[in-house]
């Protein structure tokens, strides 16, 4: 009898650790999978022309539904007007809000920028920036984050 309940208890454990590994396999393997995105920063170095105009980064595609990512390393601040989905026609680029957040980084400063490029359908994104007049600037940025 001892033997059926000692075979009993060890099973129960076996089936419960069993349980438990699997459980913690699949939250490991699935948070990998959130994290396969286009999040490599690229540097955008400008100097500014004086005219107070916007600077747009080079496209970028978006793999996954994750926020963009951007880090200042500018001396000064930057004004992030907007996190763009890229679309085209004709040979043309045009670029279209879908940005939550508008955001002025100042130096040294990194953020997450909520963005809905995927889900309305896009799969470019860039980032138009605002810096201050007659100024040299570096923006890191990548279109996905981990």
């Amino acid at each position: 009898m001892q033997t059926v309940k000692r075979n009993s208890f060890s099973l129960k454990l076996t089936v419960i650790l069993l349980v438990f590994i699997f459980t913690m396999g699949t939250a490991v393997l699935s948070s990998q999978a959130m994290a396969i995105g286009n999040y490599q920063d690229t540097t955008f170095n400008k100097t500014s022309d004086g005219s107070g105009g916007d600077y747009v980064t080079p496209p970028r595609e978006k793999w996954d539904y994750t926020s963009s990512w951007a880090k200042n390393n500018s001396a000064s601040s930057v004004r992030l007007a907007n996190v763009m989905s890229v679309a085209s026609y004709g040979g043309s680029q045009f670029y279209l809000g879908h940005s939550i957040d508008i955001v002025t980084l100042d130096k040294g400063q990194g953020k997450y920028l909520q963005q809905l490029i995927k889900e309305h359908g896009f799969t470019y994104a860039c980032i138009v920036m605002t810096p201050p007049r007659y100024t040299t600037f570096s923006v890191d940025w990548s279109p996905d984050s981990v």
